[in-house]
């Protein structure tokens, strides 16, 4: 995995009925072109009890920032640039959110 200045982590979220999960890329921009690595993914079959989706997606949106933390503490990278992906307006408006309230 070719890790420069530029690099950035791009981690994308999505969730199911079924299950939910996350997976975390670095994107390098080099002199001869662009570079695109999977670093690590995870996935996890929902809760027996129904959740709502938007509920699922938090839990990807909270799997996916553990494994940012992992790989930055693994390879070192503190500063390193992170770019979250969700299709899930409700669960980044819940992340964007400073009152800690009741996790669902």
């Amino acid at each position: 995995m070719p890790f420069s200045e530029g690099s950035e982590l791009h981690v994308f979220v999505d969730a199911s009925r079924i299950a939910y999960s996350a997976c975390v890329f670095v994107r390098t921009v080099l002199e001869a072109g662009t570079s695109v690595s999977l670093i690590r993914a995870k996935t996890r079959v929902a809760p027996l009890k129904p959740l709502t989706i938007p509920l699922l997606e938090l839990m990807a949106c909270c799997i996916g920032a553990r494994l940012v933390n992992s790989i930055r503490d693994a390879l070192n990278l503190p500063n390193i640039k992170v770019t979250f992906w969700s299709d899930s307006e409700v669960a980044l408006w819940w992340t964007r959110n400073t009152v800690i309230g009741r996790f669902l």
